[in-house]
């Protein structure tokens, strides 16, 4: 993602920006609503629009430039570095890498925190997270913690901790935490086979290879890279949540905010309008507008009553549509079938 922060001047880099396969976010903390027309004027045609999202800051929201870095913190754009004249620079999507325990790496003059910040590189994510503890029981309260603003994705450990082995650490991590990858370096093959039933994704026995251990570290990304790719990040009340699409049941406006509800019966509030919150579900083809309130995931419609005019969900939930867009919602439930 390029994030353009444009004071008065029109984007001095659109040739660069044209040739990019990146999408394109345009924040405007100074110039406000009027600096959108300078996206759309003679000198930037070769911008493809439809890669363009376009936030508009009016200078009277913000009339100190830390009360914008504060909302744009809020919402997790990440290394951010606004300046007051013309610059686009990268914003990436965020992982997390967590260490803990010795890894040795047979014959690497590289440390293993940077082999794996290399690897997330080229998967696409250049600015990774790489954290180191110490502490086993620290680690399981970060990977573990439903409100934390960020858990790991994932977590490389070896066998011989402090306070606990590396079996232990995976138990009391897979007990809250079943989506984080995990590489686990052992000293033995001795506890391969309880490591595996633990869902890990690679095992590997210390002093390992540079090769095997970016082949591990590669194998954990590719998944990562599949969940990012079928489940969004959301800011609720309670602090950023990533969902499944595959847990969403339906979503309903209420007082202004979304109201997600989810597979297994928890709900969540999303501060977004109905339209904005569609609009950051990538596209996704099981997901339907049904009217002003509701965004419905198809897939989870059990069926549509023609007479009443309403859909009722896998959860035994019954939702009013506008007579409108009922034989659209009906195509798209075949299409997704």
């Amino acid at each position: 993602m390029l994030v353009g922060c444009v004071k008065s001047a029109p984007l001095a880099d659109a040739d660069d920006v044209a040739a990019s396969a990146f999408p394109l976010l345009l924040v405007f903390p100074q110039a406000g609503m009027d600096a959108m027309a300078k996206v759309h004027s003679a000198e930037h045609k070769t911008i493809d629009a439809d890669r363009i999202k376009v936030i508009g800051i009016c200078s009277a929201r913000f009339k100190k430039m830390d009360s914008f870095y504060g909302y744009l913190k809020r919402w997790n754009y990440y290394n951010y570095q606004i300046g007051l004249t013309t610059t686009l620079f990268p914003v990436v999507c965020m992982i997390h890498i967590a260490f803990c325990g010795h890894i040795d790496i047979r014959g690497s003059v590289a440390a293993p925190y940077s082999i794996a910040q290399d690897c997330a590189s080229g998967y696409g994510f250049d600015d990774a997270s790489v954290d180191c503890y110490e502490s086993p029981f620290e680690l399981i309260d970060v990977a573990t913690n439903r409100k934390a603003p960020s858990k790991p994705d994932i977590i490389v450990c070896g066998t011989q901790l402090s306070g606990m082995s590396g079996i232990e650490l995976i138990k009391d991590i897979r007990q809250e935490n079943a989506t984080a990858g995990i590489v686990f370096c052992s000293d033995t093959e001795s506890d391969a086979y309880e490591a595996l039933t633990l869902k890990v994704d690679s095992y590997l026995v210390v002093p390992v290879s540079e090769d095997d251990f970016k082949a591990a570290m590669n194998e954990s990304l590719r998944r990562v890279s599949a969940y990012h790719a079928n489940s969004i990040v959301v800011k609720t009340r309670e602090g950023s949540k990533r969902i499944k699409f595959s847990q969403f049941l339906y979503s309903k406006t209420v007082d202004h905010d979304q109201e997600i509800h989810l597979t297994d019966g928890s709900t969540s509030r999303v501060r977004l309008s109905s339209q904005a919150f569609f609009d950051q579900l990538k596209g996704d083809s099981r997901f339907f507008k049904a009217g002003s309130s509701y965004i419905v995931n198809v897939r989870m419609v059990r069926f549509v009553d023609s007479q009443s005019s309403t859909a009722r969900m896998m959860d035994g939930t019954v939702i009013s549509i506008p007579v409108r867009v009922r034989k659209p919602l009906e195509a798209a439930i075949l299409m997704n079938g």
